[in-house]
């Protein structure tokens, strides 16, 4: 999803419209960053790989996403 734009020339999105249509994956991501231990240095990396990944969502569908 971080590189989705060199993917497919022709639609340089589809990776990150899919990935904006499912609600359980997004709900997973909010809750992963949501319940992240910031004390263990495994989840904190993991978290900060989701929070990427969350905010390219964003970028393309900020309405889905909300603020």
């Amino acid at each position: 999803m971080l590189n989705d734009d060199g993917i497919y020339d022709e639609n340089p999105f589809f990776v990150r419209a899919y990935y904006c249509g499912d609600q359980n994956l997004l709900e997973s991501l909010k809750g992963a960053v949501a319940n992240a231990d910031l004390q263990n240095m495994q989840e904190l990396q993991y978290r900060d790989s989701i929070l990427r990944i969350i905010f390219r969502l964003h970028q393309y569908k900020p309405d889905i996403l909300g603020p």
